[in-house]
């Protein structure tokens, strides 16, 4: 993960802490139990999940703060398998002078910002990654062939002066970054184009994680992904998907058909159903599904799930 975390004095946060299995193993996150486990660090820095890794901390003072954690992998029985440390450290920075607030990260800051007559007033939002893959998402790629990944963040005002400044990854080797560019039909929103070749050496699991930064150095939430070299992805299977073509207004039931055997969700918070408002997917989400088990039925090699009493824009065609 990013090896600083930066947040503002007197704000609570959610830290996101990634972790991966190429076995499938289930993971959990804890806290040291001594020194010899995680270094002189290993005291609880605030309220740690286990599954999904995040930490809740609340950020009193101005300054650094060392942050150490366990990361296990389980077998079947519960028993550990393996341990691993990761160390990151927090930077407390001071809030912005022009406001007053209490922070959940992410999360809104009330200003007291007053806008001269030709000026537009900064976003009172931190910066979001937005895009098609869900933070978490696992992606196989093929090694010796480029794989492009777009990534989306954006303002979340759309007439502010505030803009993205920088899009900080952590990155498998060899992986390239194209300048950010607006994007062409939001003024809120940017694009940084991903190119990577991975070679038959780096087979199983790397990780890519993005943090949005706007140009007063405020960072958004850092979002990550699992990207499974040679781990081929699945297919969809048109002809046993339904429905097809054009739908009703009131369709409610959907059907999508794999090539390959699939394995339900453990985290619903990360899996989810995007309807795009164009063919192309570049437009607004118009409705999200979130699917688990409790959501969707899962089959072998299908997924049967409901949006409920949507009822859908009609279009010309």
């Amino acid at each position: 993960m990013n090896p600083i975390v930066k947040v503002e004095v007197g704000g609570t946060y959610l830290i996101n802490i990634p972790m991966a299995d190429i076995d499938g193993d289930q993971l959990r996150c804890r806290w040291g139990v001594d020194a010899n486990e995680s270094g002189g660090i290993y005291q609880s820095k605030g309220n740690l999940q286990s599954n999904p890794c995040q930490l809740t901390y609340n950020a009193t003072r101005v300054g650094y703060e060392g942050v150490a954690v366990i990361i296990e992998d389980f077998d079947t029985n519960s028993q550990v398998l393996s341990s691993i440390p990761l160390q990151f450290l927090i930077e407390i920075v001071p809030s912005q002078p022009t406001t007053t607030k209490t922070t959940t990260f992410p999360g809104q800051v009330t200003g007291t910002f007053e806008p001269g007559p030709t000026e537009l007033p900064p976003c009172s939002y931190i910066p979001e990654y937005e895009g098609d893959w869900g933070p978490g998402a696992c992606i196989g790629v093929a090694s010796n062939n480029m794989t492009e990944i777009q990534i989306v963040v954006k303002i979340p005002c759309e007439n502010s002066s505030t803009s993205i400044r920088d899009i900080l990854t952590i990155s498998p080797t060899g992986m390239i970054r194209r300048p950010i560019t607006q994007h062409p039909q939001y003024n809120n929103k940017y694009i940084m184009i991903l190119q990577w070749t991975p070679q038959a050496n780096q087979y199983g699991i790397s990780q890519l994680c993005v943090t949005p930064v706007d140009n007063s150095s405020r960072s958004g939430q850092t979002v990550c992904f699992s990207l499974l070299v040679d781990v081929r992805s699945p297919e969809f299977v048109l002809n046993s998907m339904s429905p097809t073509g054009i739908v009703s207004q009131n369709q409610s039931t959907w059907a999508i058909a794999t090539n390959v055997d699939i394995i339900p969700p453990t985290d619903p918070s990360i899996s989810a159903i995007f309807y795009k408002r164009n063919r192309s997917g570049s437009g607004s989400d118009i409705e999200v599904i979130r699917v688990s088990m409790s959501t969707a039925d899962y089959q072998s090699r299908q997924i049967t799930f409901n949006t409920g009493h949507t009822i859908w824009e009609q279009v010309s065609h």
